[in-house]
C-alpha cells in the first residue's frame, strides 16, 4: 500500500462511519482486519495531518462522544468532485484487488492517457507558472513549441485535457495531454483570470471539443 492509498483508506473508512465516527481502537481493528499490522497513534496522527494538508479534509476528535474521530465537514466531501473521485477510485481499486480470481470476468478501460505529464502540469498550476509545450497536433504533420498558461485540467472519456491560455494566439485552447511531446515549467509567472469559470466555459460543449 502506498502512502496515498493509506490516507484514502482512512478518509473512506471515516466517511463510511458517518457523523458518529470511530475510535482509534475501531480504526486499528479495521486496519488489522486487512492484514496490515497495527495502526499506532503516531502513524494515525501523521496521516491525519497529511490529509488536511493535501486534501483540505479535517479529521476531528469528538471528546464528548468517547474520543471518536470523524470527518468535520461531510457535506464538503460529498460535494467535492476531486475528493469524491479519489475515494471512489480507491474503493473500486480495493474491491477489484480482492477479486483477482474474477479478472477474466471483469472488463475495465485503460488508465487515463497523458498521465506522464500530469504531475508537471499540476506543479505549474499550483504556483501559476507558465509552461513550455512541444505539442503534436492531430491535424498537423509537425510538432510545435510555445508557452501556455495552464488554467484547468479535465478528464473526458478516460483522457486528460488541459485548458490553457496561449499568448501567441491570444485565446484559450484545449490540449490533449497524450499529444504533448515535452513539457517544462518556466520561471515566468502568470496571473489567473479570477472571473474565468471553467464549469460555465464547458457547459455548452460536448466533452472537450471546442468550436469557435
Amino acid at each position: 500500500m502506498t502512502t496515498l492509498e493509506k490516507q484514502l483508506w482512512l478518509i473512506n473508512t471515516l466517511f463510511d462511519a458517518g457523523e458518529n465516527g470511530l475510535s482509534l481502537k475501531d480504526l486499528d481493528d479495521k486496519w488489522q482486519a486487512n492484514g496490515l499490522g497495527c495502526l499506532p497513534r503516531q502513524t494515525f496522527n501523521r496521516w491525519k495531518d497529511d490529509i488536511q494538508n493535501s486534501f483540505g479534509i479535517v479529521i476531528e476528535c469528538k471528546v464528548s462522544n468517547g474520543y471518536r474521530y470523524c470527518i468535520k465537514d461531510m457535506d464538503a466531501l460529498r460535494n467535492g468532485k476531486i475528493n469524491r473521485w479519489l475515494l471512489d477510485a480507491y474503493s473500486t481499486s480495493t474491491i477489484l484487488s480482492h477479486s483477482l480470481r474474477l479478472s477474466n470476468r471483469i472488463l475495465v478501460d485503460a488508465t487515463p492517457s497523458g498521465q506522464a505529464h500530469l504531475t508537471t502540469i499540476i506543479k505549474a498550476m499550483e504556483n501559476n507558472n507558465v509552461i513550455d509545450l512541444t505539442y503534436k497536433n492531430f491535424w498537423k504533420p509537425k510538432a510545435s513549441s510555445f508557452p501556455v498558461h495552464p488554467y484547468y485540467l479535465r478528464m473526458v472519456q478516460r483522457r486528460w485535457y488541459m485548458l490553457a491560455y496561449c499568448p501567441y494566439w491570444n485565446e484559450e485552447r484545449i490540449f490533449a495531454l497524450d499529444r504533448i511531446a515535452t513539457v517544462s515549467v518556466s520561471k515566468e509567472v502568470f496571473k489567473p483570470d479570477s472571473n474565468f469559470d471553467a464549469e460555465d466555459y464547458f457547459s455548452t460543449f460536448f466533452g472537450a471539443v471546442l468550436d469557435k
